[in-house]
């Protein structure tokens, strides 16, 4: 693979570069540790599509901007990978969308 993001790149890699690092985004996420988040992308790199826990994706989405079926191809095809507010569980809007009176 030659250098810059493309379908074919590892979407962990992507996701601790959006974040700064492994611990920033095992801090970002909550309950996890770095070494976590390098095991998927190890699990990734040895073909293993199925490396980030179904349970992580959404969170991890929506901490990187990185579309679910990027993380979870098995589960998620890329119309059904985009984040979106209605996505967002009541009260974990960003703080800057403005809400309905």
């Amino acid at each position: 693979m030659l250098g810059g993001m493309n379908t074919n790149s590892n979407p962990i890699t992507e996701a601790i570069d959006a974040a700064g690092s492994g611990p920033k985004l095992a801090k970002r996420l909550g309950g996890i540790s770095a070494r976590a988040i390098y095991k998927w992308r190890a699990r990734w790199d040895a073909g293993i599509v199925s490396a980030v826990p179904s349970t992580r994706v959404k969170a991890l989405s929506e901490a990187t901007g990185i579309p679910n079926h990027r993380f979870r191809p098995d589960l998620w095809t890329p119309a059904q990978g985009a984040v979106t507010a209605h996505d967002r569980r009541a009260g974990d809007q960003p703080e800057s969308q403005e809400r309905a009176a």
